[in-house]
């Protein structure tokens, strides 16, 4: 954890510095990556396979797509899309799908989401969703249907915060041996200090391991090109990226490190309907 706090120093410090001297383009509360940082906070279409509290406010239809290579082995690369649905001003529908692993061992997660505002602070959303297990050798395939359930509150003008709980229900998945898929809670906070920077941090707690401590910036350099970086204290303890839109279309792309284990990027690509 020494080694992360030293990165994020010396890639965050400055920018928190120059984020409360400086105007820029306002900040884009968009989920550049699905599966980094502190997501429970995160808007638009990577709320799919996250907080589905974050899909209620998407005014257009959109569709993305990712592709994650954990530590650079092709066995643990994660690949998945979502898309978003506004129907009409009833509540927005969202479609998210990924994959992890490989032919001897695969896990698959599904899910419907429905989100929806309620007045001009309070954002809410379900998501309905299957899990599947694959491992080979004696223990063949499990399923488990389960939900998440999400809350995102505009505090302040500056001050966001965000909740969500995945799988409350603790099915089990084997009932010869009594597993279970337990549980996750995430809970964040999110500072704005000016209009083009936002500082997060997130805690997640998943069964009876220690709680997960996540913080990140993200900062917007010009009006089509973003920044983020922050700290973990899970298995990617550093990571950074950038972001860059171009009317309908976003790339981004973001890279953790871990001192034994190596590097660990993501893409992500998202065509939205303006």
């Amino acid at each position: 954890m020494n080694f992360s706090i030293r990165c994020f120093g010396f890639l965050v410090v400055p920018l928190i510095v120059l984020s409360t001297q400086v105007k820029s383009q306002s900040v884009s509360n968009k989920a550049w990556f699905p599966l980094t940082g502190t997501v429970v906070l995160q808007q638009g279409i990577w709320s799919t396979l996250n907080n589905p509290a974050g899909l209620a406010g998407a005014e257009a239809f959109g569709a993305g797509v990712f592709y994650k290579n954990r530590w650079l082995l092709k066995e643990l690369a994660t690949t998945g899309f979502g898309m978003v649905l506004p129907a009409k001003d009833f509540a927005v529908l969202g479609i998210g799908y990924q994959q992890t692993g490989y032919t001897s061992f695969k896990r698959q997660q599904a899910g419907i989401s429905v989100a929806r505002r309620f007045g001009s602070s309070v954002s809410a959303g379900l998501r309905f969703e299957m899990l599947a297990l694959h491992i080979d050798e004696d223990y063949g395939n499990a399923n488990v249907f389960t939900m998440t359930a999400g809350i995102q509150i505009k505090l302040t003008s500056q001050l966001r915060w965000g909740m969500s709980v995945f799988n409350p229900s603790q099915p089990k998945i084997n009932d010869a041996l009594n597993e279970r898929l337990y549980a996750t809670y995430k809970t964040g906070i999110s500072f704005m200090p000016g209009e083009h920077a936002e500082w997060n941090i997130q805690v997640t707690k998943t069964g009876n391991t220690k709680e997960l401590v996540t913080a990140a910036i993200n900062y917007h350099i010009s009006k089509r090109i973003g920044f983020t970086a922050g700290v973990s204290g899970g298995a990617e303890p550093v990571f950074m990226g950038f972001s860059f839109n171009s009317n309908r279309f976003e790339i981004a792309t973001v890279t953790s490190y871990h001192e034994l284990m190596g590097f660990s990027p993501q893409l992500t690509l998202i065509w939205n309907k303006k």
